[in-house]
């Protein structure tokens, strides 16, 4: 399932002087966006981390969609 398309958005943007990251909390992981001093986080939680750092590779434009891997996350 491609979650850009499902969405129907582009990714969450990253402000200008912003930084993108994964972040392990509980046991789940998320992408989290830091500008400002403030921290959002941009994601939902997922179990495994190779695909959050998926998520996260999409939300900077490494890669132009994000492949929701059913079952999987």
């Amino acid at each position: 399932m491609n979650l850009s398309r499902l969405l129907g958005r582009s990714p969450p943007e990253i402000p200008a002087g912003g930084r993108a990251y994964t972040k392990l909390h509980d046991g789940q992981w998320s992408v989290w966006v830091e500008a400002d001093g403030a921290h959002r986080k941009v994601s939902p939680s997922f179990t495994r981390q190779v695909v959050a750092y998926d998520y996260l590779d999409w939300v900077t434009g490494v890669v132009p969609s994000f492949e929701y891997p059913e079952g999987m996350a």
